[in-house]
């Protein structure tokens, strides 16, 4: 006959084995809802950064244009790309090579789930780039 108020190695270990599953489905979780809002930021962040660079290659040289060349006015570029993000409320850099204008946008968002753990932000970063080869400048 099995006594089942018997004594043995065994007691308890189903409230072992909950707890631990309880905290492996916890870290789960947390992976999943902010791991899901990094790379929703990251799009989100790598949008923006195009954004600005487009605003900045609109910035072109006038006196090259009545030559039919393409000329990015690199001041005019930079400061266009870094006040579209200053209205975004996003920090980022801004620069010229050539003709292209390049935007860099950082900035952190706090956790939900993670900061249990102590993890209380997370950084995201995005470079966006843009080219103005049709001569479009801003409307006047």
């Amino acid at each position: 006959m099995l006594n089942a108020f018997k004594k043995d190695s065994e007691c308890g270990s189903i409230t072992a084995m909950f707890v631990i599953l309880l905290v492996v489905l916890f870290a789960v979780l947390a992976v999943v809802v902010d791991g899901g809002r990094q790379l929703s930021s990251e799009i989100n962040a790598t949008n923006l950064a195009n954004q600005a660079a487009r605003e900045g290659a609109a910035q072109l040289r006038v006196s090259y244009l009545r030559q039919d060349q393409v000329v990015i006015n690199s001041e005019k570029a930079i400061s266009a790309a870094q006040n579209f993000l200053k209205v975004s409320g996003h920090p980022g850099v801004a620069w010229v090579v050539g003709n292209t204008v390049y935007v860099r946008v950082t900035y952190s968002i706090p956790t939900l789930l993670s900061s249990i753990i102590g993890i209380n932000s997370l950084k995201i970063s995005a470079t966006g780039s843009a080219v103005n080869v049709a001569g479009i400048g801003p409307t006047l």
